[in-house]
């Protein structure tokens, strides 16, 4: 509900842009007007609606809330069952219906059963007796009969595959009169005028044969010896152990008495499996799912451009060691000794000196990042040195109205952090909300982080002053379609996380 709220002393209108807003005298109650209140006697919430999406959204609220649907899930399956077994009592004593006849009854019972313990809303009610419809459309649709163009489909099939086979069948018999030969199909040793050095007689009956029985001269099976590895029942075998149980290659191999190349063989071209090797990530526990409750907050209380005006932020360590990837970096050479000669050997520190990074980044650009060489930040040191950083760029990038969004860390959600942003930011995300361990939702982590990696240059970094510098200068050259993209890919995450559960986002 973006609690809470900044305080307003006196109810103004902005000349400017034409925004109303409301006297607020505490921060966790909403925007109301007394005389409303007083006759309508409910909750009540007051909002200036100054764009399209903001007004989109509250139409789609409106008619969400007025049609919800107030019965739930699992009493509609009890329902529908109820309805089930009076049918079939009902069937029990009559057998001679179709099956068609059967079905209606089963679907018109259940939806009667159904549709006698929903609650319809007023307004509903209304619109039904005044003849206004159930939806808006701009189109006019016309209705699609599906069974009967199945039925239309599958005679005109049928007519098409009859008209076939009588062609087929002239031109055979056609063929079977007057059979002609391409002398390109006669062996390469034959002359085309008649003088052949080897008698051919027989070869021509066999091809005219195959004209006969085939209608061509293509051989029934492949030449060469039969396959004896890559077999239907071989190939069976291996899918049967493929769902049983996870076993190698060449364990598979040596229990079906096959080579090592031909269960490879039958796994990629019988089966047309692919090796994949295990990815990482981390570990979901219930508590972690807490993504999907964050997910469905964000969507119902954020339209996505109030998305766009959110400020994220994140920290990450750097360190001389840099960030390789030991499965894309390879270097052809003849020998190992060749290939370390050339630059095959990856040297690591065991203690490496590291420094960590704080930025922010929302859709207008990244803010100014924070650099801490001492490798560590408590609470004070986040108030001190990170907050105001985090305030100034936003009032440059996004104004005065915007969400400053936080993870988390331990500096994070101490309280003497959280009563800073209060006093501070019209809005943020407080610390029971941000869900923990969550790392797919963070633009940093899924995006920008590894784009900033890649556009240092680590070769030239060796000290602790040069590593601060290609942070800073390497900033600067993320383009601003890297992080916008980044931005907008955090509400496609939440729309992917409510529709999976909760699941892991790569």
């Amino acid at each position: 509900m973006r609690m809470p709220r900044a305080l307003v002393e006196n109810s103004h209108i902005d000349v400017s842009t034409g925004q109303i807003t409301m006297r607020r005298s505490h921060p966790w109650i909403n925007n109301f007007n007394e005389w409303v209140i007083s006759a309508c006697r409910c909750n009540m919430d007051i909002k200036f609606i100054w764009t399209g999406s903001d007004a989109k959204a509250l139409v789609y609220y409106i008619a969400d809330y007025v049609t919800k649907s107030s019965l739930a899930f699992y009493d509609m399956f009890a329902l529908a069952q109820r309805g089930i077994k009076s049918i079939e009592q009902q069937q029990a004593t009559c057998g001679t219906e179709s099956a068609i006849e059967k079905s209606r009854k089963l679907v018109l019972r259940c939806y009667n059963t159904i549709a006698s313990h929903q609650e319809v809303s007023g307004v509903q009610v209304a619109s039904y007796l005044m003849n206004y419809g159930d939806h808006y459309t701009t189109h006019t649709f016309r209705n699609i009969f599906l069974i009967s163009i199945e039925n239309y489909l599958q005679a005109e099939i049928m007519k098409v595959r009859l008209s076939e086979k009588d062609i087929d069948e002239e031109e055979s018999d056609e063929a079977e009169t007057n059979i002609k030969i391409d002398p390109i199909l006669i062996r390469s040793c034959y002359e085309i005028d008649g003088n052949n050095p080897e008698d051919d007689s027989q070869e021509l009956l066999q091809m005219l044969s195959l004209v006969r029985n085939t209608g061509s001269i293509e051989l029934s099976s492949p030449p060469g010896r039969p396959r004896t590895a890559r077999t239907k029942a071989n190939i069976l075998k291996a899918k049967q152990r493929l769902d049983q149980k996870r076993v190698s290659t060449r364990r598979s191999a040596a229990e079906m008495n096959i080579s090592k190349s031909s269960i490879h063989r039958i796994l990629r071209k019988g089966l047309g499996c692919f090796p994949d090797k295990k990815i990482k990530q981390p570990k979901l526990t219930m508590f972690e799912k807490r993504t999907v409750k964050f997910s469905n907050w964000v969507l119902n209380n954020y339209t996505k451009s109030d998305i766009t005006r959110w400020l994220f932020s994140d920290e990450k360590y750097f360190d001389l060691n840099g960030i390789y990837n030991n499965q894309n970096d390879r270097i052809w050479a003849i020998s190992r000794k060749e290939a370390d000669k050339r630059g095959a050997i990856y040297e690591t520190t065991k203690f490496p000196v590291k420094v960590m990074v704080w930025l922010g980044v929302c859709s207008e650009g990244l803010s100014v990042p924070v650099i801490f060489e001492d490798e560590s930040m408590d609470a004070q040191r986040y108030i001190d040195e990170v907050l105001p950083i985090a305030l100034e760029c936003g009032n440059e990038m996004l104004g005065e109205h915007r969400t400053y969004q936080q993870d988390g860390a331990r500096p994070r959600i101490h309280y003497l952090s959280q009563k800073w942003c209060v006093g501070h930011f019209s809005s943020f995300i407080s610390k029971d909300r941000w869900p923990p361990n969550s790392s797919d939702l963070c633009p940093f982590d899924y995006s920008l982080w590894n784009e900033l990696a890649k556009l240092m240059n680590w070769k030239k970094i060796t000290t602790k002053e040069l590593l601060i510098q290609e942070i800073k200068h390497s900033v600067k050259k993320i383009e601003k379609e890297k992080f916008l993209n980044s931005v907008n890919d955090f509400t496609k995450r939440l729309r992917i996380i409510k529709e999976t559960g909760g699941e892991y986002v790569r």
